[in-house]
């Protein structure tokens, strides 16, 4: 179990659907101007990423639902969550704050050379060149507002995990009616 990937439920997930009559002009675009929809993987159809047939149910952002079968031609790119990070904002002024990262499970247009990145406070996007380090999140604890985004996160994924896999320590007791 070590070495597996996290279960696709629950997670952040990045759909892209480039325009199917040219998605090569559209390519050609920055990524930060392409379709994207964000949303949460809320079941998957196997337990294996790599499986043909995997289909996911996704609930977008804009709470339209949806299952997406994942490879499929018509899908261009499809982007699950990957790390909590520390990133730096334009607006900031060096501020490191709290992101999410994707990493790629459908990729037909080439997006190897960035890394989209999804900050936790307002769900903003960027797209960092992979040059770009990006630092796994490390908690200053004199900073309040980081470690209250960090504890809300944590409560959401313990909470999603808890949902997912069950109280694995918990016993049942028989009961009669």
């Amino acid at each position: 179990m070590a070495g597996e990937a996290p279960s696709l439920p629950g997670r952040r997930v990045l759909v892209c659907a480039l325009s199917s009559s040219c998605p090569q002009a559209e390519a050609l675009r920055p990524a930060s101007d392409w379709d994207w929809r964000a949303g949460w993987i809320r079941a998957a159809s196997h337990q294996d990423r790599l499986h043909q047939d995997l289909s996911v149910f996704v609930e977008f952002d804009d709470h339209q639902c949806q299952w997406i079968k994942v490879y499929n031609d018509d899908l261009k790119l499809l982007l699950v969550e990957h790390q909590l990070v520390s990133a730096e904002r334009k607006l900031s002024n060096g501020v490191q704050c709290p992101a999410l990262t994707f990493k790629c499970l459908v990729d037909r247009v080439g997006l190897v050379s960035v890394s989209p990145v999804e900050f936790l406070t307002d769900r903003y996007r960027i797209f960092l060149q992979k040059e770009n380090s990006l630092q796994l999140l490390k908690i200053n604890v004199e900073n309040q507002q980081l470690c209250d985004e960090i504890k809300t996160w944590f409560i959401k994924e313990s909470t999603r995990d808890l949902l997912l896999h069950g109280g694995l320590s918990c016993v049942g007791d028989e009961s009669h009616f």
